[in-house]
């Protein structure tokens, strides 16, 4: 049996077993696991246990996909502007 570790809330293929990533507990009796996203904990947890891990990226954005779509923060649009007056002072 496969089992997926996902955040998704549609899209799940009948006869697959699903599980929120947030709430693992521990390591179940399977034959492969899919985890959509980041979670090293639970790739670690399966991989000790001799079970074959697969990740993508599908469901929950990776680390880098959400820094790219992310806003920068007020005061590090200040910091980075304070660093764009001082290399064209420099000019």
């Amino acid at each position: 049996m496969e089992l997926i570790y996902t955040t998704r809330v549609t899209g799940f293929e009948q006869g697959k077993q699903y599980r929120n990533p947030h709430f693992f507990d521990k390591v179940e009796k399977v034959g492969s696991v899919v985890i959509e996203g980041d979670y090293p904990a639970i790739k670690a947890a399966y991989e000790t246990a001799g079970i074959k891990v697969k990740i993508t990226g599908h469901g929950a954005q990776t680390k880098k996909a959400a820094v790219k779509n992310s806003k920068p923060s007020e005061s590090k649009a200040k910091d980075a502007e304070a660093k764009d007056e001082k290399v064209s002072k420099k000019k």
